[in-house]
């Protein structure tokens, strides 16, 4: 049997198949969640905010804090705002509430430590005597050493999560530039 590639006339040339097409590598999936980290900080803070709240109604001495109505309706309207965002917002959103918040928390508990002065406080029917008390209004609003260890504990927690979500989006844009900025041989599909 003849060849069907080849011709009985000399000078026709050699039908030959294709080259076969090369395979461009492409980089591993990676997981990529639906929620960034700024969003999961603030569902847990937010979560946190809220039970304290609801504890502090009850007992306005909780932990030593000193937990004012005005406080508590602090703490239930950041908890409700963080939870929405958590929930709701882009991560970058997310993010900006999460930096926000950590530097006002964190501003507040340096405050506290800063011109806090000696007092007494009332903790429910208690009256105590604190080192560090900041009278942001006085008789309606006051913080005690407790109240600001906790705040600077809550600022790091959320600048922590606003910097390991912005670290995240640094390193996917990183990574896209990557994967479109080939070179143009590597994008030839066959020679």
């Amino acid at each position: 049997m003849a060849n069907p590639l080849r011709t009985s006339h000399p000078s026709t040339p050699i039908l030959t198949p294709p080259a076969p097409a090369r395979v461009i590598s492409t980089p591993a999936p990676t997981f990529v969640p639906t929620k960034a980290i700024a969003h999961w900080t603030a569902l847990a803070v937010g979560g946190a905010f809220l039970l304290i709240a609801l504890v502090g109604f009850a007992l306005p001495e909780f932990m030593g804090t000193h937990l004012s109505a005005v406080h508590n309706w602090i703490h239930l309207i950041s908890g409700a705002a963080a939870i929405a965002i958590g929930l709701n917002a882009q991560a970058s959103t997310a993010r900006r509430f999460c930096f926000g918040f950590g530097a006002a928390y964190g501003l507040l508990g340096l405050a506290g430590f800063a011109f806090g002065q000696p007092g007494i406080l009332r903790m429910g029917e208690v009256w105590m005597e604190e080192s560090q008390v900041l009278r942001v209004i006085p008789g309606v609003f006051e913080l005690g050493m407790n109240d600001h260890i906790l705040h600077a504990l809550l600022a790091i927690v959320l600048l922590a999560g606003a910097t390991a979500c912005w670290i995240a989006s640094l390193k996917a844009k990183e990574t896209k530039r990557s994967v479109i900025e080939l070179p143009d041989e590597s994008r030839r599909i066959a020679d």
